[in-house]
């Protein structure tokens, strides 16, 4: 059988698990129980949609993300590092590398989501990310300081297990590279 992977080649179980109960028929408990059961077994794959439940479905997966394992935690330190090591070149004044700090900006973004388990979230964010990145080369500014303290912000909350800042920092770190990148046209 084929191993099934994420876009970065983490491993992805061939068996995916459906959430549409979870916050509906399936309380908090018994979704933590089917999540933890699954997760025992290897599955990692979690279907979510914002239809299932009015969006609990969702809301429950993240909160049981919140939790996330080694792998991503080991895996989200490292894309971070990787992509610190690289702004603080560039904060230097050396700019030889832009390629590569877009690889690793994509790297660390990747690794925040990682763990969700959903591979229709992981390619959108893909999709959307590689839309984003075609611009984003063509003026290949760096935004400084400001980008650094976004990415530790959202890193720091990510380790944390603190979801809503989290989704807030990085709600607005996107927003500010997309007004950059749009005012450099």
């Amino acid at each position: 059988m084929t191993q099934l992977s994420t876009l970065n080649g983490a491993p992805m179980s061939s068996l995916c698990f459906g959430t549409m109960q979870f916050g509906g028929t399936a309380d908090v408990d018994v979704s933590l129980a089917m999540y933890d059961a699954c997760r025992k077994i290897g599955v990692n794959h979690f279907d979510t949609a914002h239809v299932y439940t009015g969006g609990a479905s969702e809301t429950l997966l993240g909160q049981l993300i919140a939790n996330g394992d080694t792998d991503w935690q080991g895996n989200l330190i490292a894309a971070h590092h990787k992509l610190h090591l690289m702004e603080q070149k560039m904060l230097a004044g050396d700019d030889s590398q832009k390629e590569d700090w877009k690889r690793y900006d994509w790297e660390f973004h990747l690794a925040l989501i990682e763990a969700c388990g959903s591979q229709n979230l992981l390619s959108l964010h893909s999709v959307l990310y590689d839309k984003y990145l075609r611009y984003q080369m063509l003026v290949l500014t760096y935004r400084g300081e400001e980008t650094v303290e976004e990415h530790r912000k959202v890193f720091e909350a990510a380790l944390a297990r603190d979801i809503d800042t989290a989704a807030e920092t990085l709600k607005m770190h996107v927003n500010k590279g997309l007004e950059h990148t749009l005012a450099a046209f």
